[in-house]
């Protein structure tokens, strides 16, 4: 059973993440025109794309509707020169692209992309997957809403981490899963009655 439980939880994670790679946004400056044409192709699940400055001001905020292509040319004309981030996230993974703008034109500098956890809740039971490609550490615990630790697990050098929690015989309360990693901090409420 417990096998079972392991092996449906690798599959969902890697279709999931197939299905997502698959709507990889396509990003391309234009120097001479101070310009970003941002291209995404029509996707499952919403997506949010934002363009936010070096201090985490949000300039452009958009949802991308599920099922319908996203095109959007971001005029970076009126923008003071420095660093800026184009956002694109959806509920499994996050890209940020890194641009440098200055008097002569805009560059794409890097690329990064991070996974989030998947939190799949059927009935009592919470099934948590991660894809930990860079093998960091991760923190899971689970929290009462008094803010007390239940449970509490490190793991380090695993590519796939999951972990199943079962609420089953829970007293009545909000609950809260917290995973942490070097890309940042997640969290899950699950609310038992």
């Amino acid at each position: 059973m417990k096998n079972t439980l392991k092996l449906t939880a690798v599959i969902a994670l890697m279709l999931a993440t197939t299905v997502s790679m698959a709507m990889e946004p396509k990003v391309s400056a234009n120097g001479a025109n101070k310009s970003i044409l941002f291209e995404m192709e029509a996707s499952a699940e919403p997506m949010w794309v934002r363009l936010v400055d070096a201090q985490d001001h949000i300039i452009y905020k958009e949802k991308a509707n599920q099922y319908v292509s996203f095109v959007k040319r971001f005029d970076l004309n009126k923008l003071d020169n420095g660093i800026y981030y184009i956002e694109v996230e959806n509920d499994i993974k996050e890209i940020s692209y890194t641009f440098s703008l200055e008097e002569v034109g805009v560059e794409i500098v890097k690329r990064k992309e991070k996974s989030k956890p998947i939190f799949t809740q059927k009935g009592d039971m919470v099934f948590l997957n991660l894809l930990n490609l860079d093998l960091e550490s991760v923190e899971i615990s689970v929290l009462d809403s008094e803010g007390r630790s239940l449970f509490s697990e490190s793991s380090e050098g695993e590519q796939i981490v999951q972990k199943a929690f079962n609420f089953k015989n829970a007293f009545s309360d909000s609950y809260t899963l917290v995973v942490e990693n070097a890309e940042g901090t997640y969290y899950e409420a699950v609310v038992i009655k």
